[in-house]
Protein backbone atom coordinates (compact mmCIF):
# COMPACT_ATOMS: atom_id res chain seq x y z
CA UNK A 1 0.00 0.00 0.00
CA UNK A 2 1.15 3.29 -1.02
CA UNK A 3 1.79 6.11 1.79
CA UNK A 4 -0.56 8.99 2.17
CA UNK A 5 0.74 12.26 2.62
CA UNK A 6 -1.50 15.56 3.00
CA UNK A 7 -0.47 18.01 0.01
CA UNK A 8 1.96 15.56 -1.38
CA UNK A 9 1.76 15.22 -5.01
CA UNK A 10 2.20 11.37 -4.70
CA UNK A 11 -1.74 11.32 -3.64
CA UNK A 12 -3.15 8.37 -5.87
CA UNK A 13 -6.83 7.67 -5.94
CA UNK A 14 -8.55 4.02 -6.20
CA UNK A 15 -11.30 4.35 -8.36
CA UNK A 16 -14.21 1.19 -7.13
CA UNK A 17 -16.94 0.32 -9.59
CA UNK A 18 -19.49 -2.27 -8.94
CA UNK A 19 -21.36 -3.49 -11.79
CA UNK A 20 -24.07 -6.08 -12.60
CA UNK A 21 -25.26 -7.02 -15.78
CA UNK A 22 -24.79 -3.65 -17.48
CA UNK A 23 -22.16 -4.29 -19.86
CA UNK A 24 -23.26 -2.18 -22.85
CA UNK A 25 -23.34 1.15 -20.16
CA UNK A 26 -20.01 -0.39 -18.55
CA UNK A 27 -17.81 -0.08 -21.83
CA UNK A 28 -18.72 3.24 -22.12
CA UNK A 29 -17.39 4.27 -18.69
CA UNK A 30 -14.29 2.02 -19.42
CA UNK A 31 -13.60 4.24 -22.67
CA UNK A 32 -14.31 7.83 -20.74
CA UNK A 33 -11.76 6.83 -18.53
CA UNK A 34 -9.19 6.38 -20.96
CA UNK A 35 -9.24 10.65 -21.77
CA UNK A 36 -8.79 11.29 -18.19
CA UNK A 37 -6.04 14.44 -17.75
CA UNK A 38 -5.10 12.65 -14.55
CA UNK A 39 -1.40 11.03 -15.16
CA UNK A 40 -2.40 6.93 -15.50
CA UNK A 41 0.11 6.07 -12.78
CA UNK A 42 -1.66 8.45 -10.18
CA UNK A 43 -4.77 6.19 -10.45
CA UNK A 44 -6.06 2.62 -10.24
CA UNK A 45 -9.80 0.92 -11.84
CA UNK A 46 -10.98 -1.50 -9.45
CA UNK A 47 -14.38 -3.52 -11.30
CA UNK A 48 -16.07 -5.78 -8.76
CA UNK A 49 -18.19 -7.82 -10.66
CA UNK A 50 -21.40 -8.69 -8.38
CA UNK A 51 -22.50 -11.98 -10.63
CA UNK A 52 -22.79 -10.90 -13.48
CA UNK A 53 -24.16 -13.89 -16.52
CA UNK A 54 -23.60 -11.27 -19.66
CA UNK A 55 -20.16 -11.18 -21.12
CA UNK A 56 -18.56 -8.98 -18.81
CA UNK A 57 -16.23 -11.49 -17.72
CA UNK A 58 -15.24 -12.17 -20.89
CA UNK A 59 -14.71 -8.11 -21.94
CA UNK A 60 -12.54 -8.05 -19.16
CA UNK A 61 -10.42 -10.84 -19.77
CA UNK A 62 -9.89 -9.60 -23.37
CA UNK A 63 -9.15 -5.44 -22.99
CA UNK A 64 -5.80 -3.90 -23.03
CA UNK A 65 -5.76 -0.20 -21.07
CA UNK A 66 -3.11 2.17 -20.70
CA UNK A 67 -4.21 2.59 -17.02
CA UNK A 68 -3.79 -0.33 -14.01
CA UNK A 69 -7.19 -1.90 -13.90
CA UNK A 70 -8.37 -5.29 -12.02
CA UNK A 71 -11.58 -7.33 -12.30
CA UNK A 72 -13.11 -8.89 -9.26
CA UNK A 73 -15.52 -11.46 -9.80
CA UNK A 74 -17.83 -12.48 -6.51
CA UNK A 75 -21.12 -14.18 -6.15
CA UNK A 76 -24.02 -11.98 -6.27
CA UNK A 77 -24.14 -10.22 -2.79
CA UNK A 78 -25.50 -6.26 -3.60
CA UNK A 79 -23.60 -2.92 -4.09
CA UNK A 80 -23.17 -2.60 -0.32
CA UNK A 81 -21.02 -6.18 -0.77
CA UNK A 82 -19.20 -4.80 -3.75
CA UNK A 83 -18.31 -1.84 -2.58
CA UNK A 84 -16.40 -3.25 0.44
CA UNK A 85 -14.65 -5.45 -1.64
CA UNK A 86 -13.33 -3.03 -3.96
CA UNK A 87 -12.34 -0.70 -0.41
CA UNK A 88 -10.73 -3.87 0.76
CA UNK A 89 -8.53 -4.14 -2.31
CA UNK A 90 -8.08 -0.49 -3.00
CA UNK A 91 -4.09 -0.49 -2.92
CA UNK A 92 -4.40 3.73 -2.70
CA UNK A 93 -5.38 6.42 0.27
CA UNK A 94 -8.48 8.07 -1.59
CA UNK A 95 -11.28 5.79 -2.66
CA UNK A 96 -13.17 7.55 -5.25
CA UNK A 97 -17.12 5.39 -6.26
CA UNK A 98 -18.96 5.42 -8.61
CA UNK A 99 -21.17 3.48 -11.05
CA UNK A 100 -21.08 1.18 -13.88
CA UNK A 101 -23.54 3.71 -15.82
CA UNK A 102 -21.37 7.10 -15.36
CA UNK A 103 -19.00 8.53 -17.56
CA UNK A 104 -16.71 10.87 -16.66
CA UNK A 105 -15.78 14.46 -17.63
CA UNK A 106 -11.93 14.87 -18.61
CA UNK A 107 -10.78 16.35 -14.97
CA UNK A 108 -12.99 14.10 -13.47
CA UNK A 109 -10.03 12.69 -11.22
CA UNK A 110 -7.65 15.71 -11.54
CA UNK A 111 -10.12 17.73 -10.07
CA UNK A 112 -11.41 15.22 -7.29
CA UNK A 113 -7.91 14.64 -5.71
CA UNK A 114 -7.53 18.31 -5.16
CA UNK A 115 -10.17 18.17 -2.63
CA UNK A 116 -8.62 15.91 -0.66
CA UNK A 117 -4.48 17.29 -0.78
CA UNK A 118 -5.41 18.86 2.57
CA UNK A 119 -7.88 17.34 4.86
CA UNK A 120 -10.05 14.48 5.04
CA UNK A 121 -13.39 15.53 3.04
CA UNK A 122 -16.13 13.07 2.18
CA UNK A 123 -17.06 14.62 -1.12
CA UNK A 124 -19.87 14.54 -3.41
CA UNK A 125 -19.23 15.45 -6.93
CA UNK A 126 -21.67 16.49 -9.57
CA UNK A 127 -23.70 14.09 -11.35
CA UNK A 128 -25.80 14.88 -14.29
CA UNK A 129 -28.72 13.10 -15.91
CA UNK A 130 -28.80 11.75 -19.64
CA UNK A 131 -32.62 10.89 -19.67
CA UNK A 132 -33.13 10.58 -23.23
CA UNK A 133 -31.34 7.00 -22.85
CA UNK A 134 -33.52 5.27 -20.13
CA UNK A 135 -35.04 2.90 -22.66
CA UNK A 136 -32.48 1.94 -24.33
CA UNK A 137 -30.21 -1.82 -23.28
CA UNK A 138 -27.54 -0.71 -25.63
CA UNK A 139 -26.87 2.94 -25.38
CA UNK A 140 -24.86 2.41 -27.92
CA UNK A 141 -26.68 0.39 -30.78
CA UNK A 142 -29.79 2.07 -29.79
CA UNK A 143 -31.51 -1.69 -29.29
CA UNK A 144 -34.35 -0.84 -26.97
CA UNK A 145 -35.53 -2.98 -23.52
CA UNK A 146 -37.30 -5.69 -24.89
CA UNK A 147 -40.01 -5.11 -22.39
CA UNK A 148 -40.48 -1.26 -23.30
CA UNK A 149 -43.12 -0.69 -25.47
CA UNK A 150 -42.52 2.68 -27.42
CA UNK A 151 -44.10 3.59 -31.08
CA UNK A 152 -42.25 4.36 -33.65
CA UNK A 153 -41.63 8.19 -34.16
CA UNK A 154 -41.31 7.96 -30.58
CA UNK A 155 -38.18 5.42 -31.44
CA UNK A 156 -37.25 7.51 -33.94
CA UNK A 157 -36.38 10.50 -31.49
CA UNK A 158 -34.83 8.80 -28.95
CA UNK A 159 -32.13 7.09 -31.70
CA UNK A 160 -31.52 10.94 -31.80
CA UNK A 161 -29.81 10.32 -28.55
CA UNK A 162 -27.45 7.93 -28.39
CA UNK A 163 -23.92 7.75 -26.67
CA UNK A 164 -21.18 6.62 -28.69
CA UNK A 165 -17.77 6.38 -28.24
CA UNK A 166 -16.24 8.54 -30.33
CA UNK A 167 -18.33 11.62 -28.53
CA UNK A 168 -16.00 10.75 -25.30
CA UNK A 169 -12.89 11.02 -27.33
CA UNK A 170 -13.61 14.38 -29.17
CA UNK A 171 -14.02 16.79 -26.68
CA UNK A 172 -16.15 18.96 -28.81
CA UNK A 173 -18.24 15.83 -29.32
CA UNK A 174 -18.40 15.14 -25.77
CA UNK A 175 -19.58 19.34 -24.72
CA UNK A 176 -22.26 19.30 -27.92
CA UNK A 177 -23.59 15.83 -27.57
CA UNK A 178 -22.59 14.98 -23.60
CA UNK A 179 -22.77 18.22 -21.53
CA UNK A 180 -25.36 20.02 -23.67
CA UNK A 181 -28.08 16.96 -23.40
CA UNK A 182 -27.24 16.39 -19.43
CA UNK A 183 -29.91 17.49 -16.82
CA UNK A 184 -29.60 17.71 -13.44
CA UNK A 185 -32.42 15.85 -11.52
CA UNK A 186 -34.17 16.90 -8.04
CA UNK A 187 -31.85 15.05 -6.09
CA UNK A 188 -28.81 16.52 -7.17
CA UNK A 189 -30.21 19.91 -6.75
CA UNK A 190 -31.27 19.22 -3.06
CA UNK A 191 -27.80 17.96 -3.11
CA UNK A 192 -26.28 20.83 -4.04
CA UNK A 193 -28.26 23.37 -2.01
CA UNK A 194 -27.74 21.15 1.37
CA UNK A 195 -24.05 21.38 0.89
CA UNK A 196 -23.22 24.38 -0.61
CA UNK A 197 -26.12 26.49 1.59
CA UNK A 198 -26.89 24.44 4.28
CA UNK A 199 -23.64 22.12 5.48
CA UNK A 200 -23.97 20.34 8.47
CA UNK A 201 -27.58 19.63 8.88
CA UNK A 202 -28.36 16.86 6.76
CA UNK A 203 -25.07 16.38 4.78
CA UNK A 204 -25.59 12.78 4.60
CA UNK A 205 -27.81 12.80 1.65
CA UNK A 206 -24.88 13.45 -0.37
CA UNK A 207 -23.18 10.28 -0.08
CA UNK A 208 -24.18 8.78 -2.99
CA UNK A 209 -22.46 5.79 -4.59
CA UNK A 210 -22.52 7.50 -7.84
CA UNK A 211 -19.85 10.39 -7.76
CA UNK A 212 -18.63 9.55 -4.08
CA UNK A 213 -14.60 9.90 -2.31
CA UNK A 214 -13.56 9.03 0.96
CA UNK A 215 -10.15 8.74 2.27
CA UNK A 216 -9.74 4.73 2.26
CA UNK A 217 -8.73 4.79 6.56
CA UNK A 218 -12.11 6.29 7.26
CA UNK A 219 -14.14 4.14 5.43
CA UNK A 220 -12.58 1.48 7.50
CA UNK A 221 -13.03 2.89 10.84
CA UNK A 222 -16.42 3.59 9.72
CA UNK A 223 -16.95 -0.23 8.90
CA UNK A 224 -17.77 0.30 5.45
CA UNK A 225 -21.28 -0.05 3.79
CA UNK A 226 -23.72 -2.23 5.64
CA UNK A 227 -24.42 -5.25 3.65
CA UNK A 228 -27.58 -5.72 5.47
CA UNK A 229 -29.12 -3.95 3.04
CA UNK A 230 -29.04 -7.03 0.52
CA UNK A 231 -29.70 -7.11 -3.59
CA UNK A 232 -32.44 -4.64 -3.23
CA UNK A 233 -31.58 -0.67 -4.72
CA UNK A 234 -31.21 2.14 -2.74
CA UNK A 235 -29.60 4.01 0.41
CA UNK A 236 -27.12 1.43 1.14
CA UNK A 237 -24.21 4.92 0.52
CA UNK A 238 -26.51 7.80 2.52
CA UNK A 239 -27.02 5.08 5.54
CA UNK A 240 -22.86 4.75 5.68
CA UNK A 241 -23.24 8.74 4.99
CA UNK A 242 -25.40 8.99 8.05
CA UNK A 243 -22.64 7.22 10.01
CA UNK A 244 -19.79 9.50 8.32
CA UNK A 245 -22.03 12.92 9.16
CA UNK A 246 -22.23 11.20 13.38
CA UNK A 247 -18.19 11.02 12.99
CA UNK A 248 -17.68 14.10 12.40
CA UNK A 249 -16.70 14.15 9.10
CA UNK A 250 -17.43 17.65 6.89
CA UNK A 251 -19.15 16.72 3.83
CA UNK A 252 -17.78 18.96 0.25
CA UNK A 253 -19.88 19.41 -2.95
CA UNK A 254 -17.10 19.47 -5.79
CA UNK A 255 -19.09 21.03 -8.81
CA UNK A 256 -16.29 20.45 -11.42
CA UNK A 257 -15.98 17.00 -10.61
CA UNK A 258 -18.51 15.90 -12.93
CA UNK A 259 -19.84 12.53 -14.25
CA UNK A 260 -22.60 11.76 -16.57
CA UNK A 261 -25.41 9.11 -15.86
CA UNK A 262 -26.17 7.08 -19.03
CA UNK A 263 -29.69 6.79 -17.36
CA UNK A 264 -31.57 3.07 -17.68
CA UNK A 265 -35.11 1.99 -17.20
CA UNK A 266 -35.22 -0.28 -13.49
CA UNK A 267 -38.05 -2.40 -12.88
CA UNK A 268 -39.61 -2.05 -9.53
CA UNK A 269 -37.41 0.81 -8.28
CA UNK A 270 -39.04 2.76 -5.21
CA UNK A 271 -40.40 -0.59 -3.93
CA UNK A 272 -37.20 -1.82 -3.81
CA UNK A 273 -35.97 1.80 -2.44
CA UNK A 274 -38.71 1.40 0.09
CA UNK A 275 -37.77 -1.47 1.66
CA UNK A 276 -34.35 -0.68 2.17
CA UNK A 277 -35.08 2.67 3.29
CA UNK A 278 -37.28 1.27 5.65
CA UNK A 279 -33.98 -0.85 6.70
CA UNK A 280 -32.15 2.18 7.40
CA UNK A 281 -34.99 4.15 9.49
CA UNK A 282 -35.36 0.71 11.68
CA UNK A 283 -31.35 1.31 12.30
CA UNK A 284 -31.95 4.75 13.64
CA UNK A 285 -35.35 6.37 14.03
CA UNK A 286 -34.16 9.43 12.75
CA UNK A 287 -36.54 12.00 11.44
CA UNK A 288 -34.69 13.12 8.86
CA UNK A 289 -35.04 9.83 7.05
CA UNK A 290 -38.23 9.97 6.74
CA UNK A 291 -37.95 13.58 5.42
CA UNK A 292 -36.09 12.07 2.86
CA UNK A 293 -38.71 9.50 1.90
CA UNK A 294 -40.92 12.11 1.42
CA UNK A 295 -38.84 13.96 -1.28
CA UNK A 296 -37.79 10.66 -3.03
CA UNK A 297 -41.66 9.66 -2.93
CA UNK A 298 -41.98 12.73 -4.65
CA UNK A 299 -44.43 13.98 -1.88
CA UNK A 300 -43.02 16.97 -1.37
CA UNK A 301 -40.15 19.42 -2.35
CA UNK A 302 -36.79 20.43 -1.48
CA UNK A 303 -37.22 23.76 0.09
CA UNK A 304 -40.16 22.10 1.71
CA UNK A 305 -37.70 19.40 3.02
CA UNK A 306 -35.21 22.03 4.08
CA UNK A 307 -37.95 24.16 5.92
CA UNK A 308 -38.71 21.31 7.30
CA UNK A 309 -35.10 20.92 8.76
CA UNK A 310 -35.53 24.30 10.03
CA UNK A 311 -38.28 23.74 11.99
CA UNK A 312 -36.72 20.44 13.60
CA UNK A 313 -33.73 22.72 14.89
CA UNK A 314 -36.47 25.73 16.06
Amino acid sequence: MSLYVKGSHMMKASLVIPTYNKLERLKLVIESLKYQTEKKENFEVIIVDDGSTDETAEYFHKLRLPFELRYIYQERKGRAAARNTGIYNANYEIVIFFDDDLILDREFIYNRLQYHKDAEHVVHGRIMDLPKVKFFKDPVRGIFFDNIKLHDPVKKILVKNLVLPEMLQDEALFQANIVSAARMTALEGLIKQLLDKYPGRMDWVSCVGGNLSVAKNILLEAGGFDEGFGLEWGCEDIELGFRLMKRGCRFIYADNSVNYHIAHYRVNAMEEHSKNLKYFYDKYKEPQILLFDDFISQRIKAQQLISEIFREEG
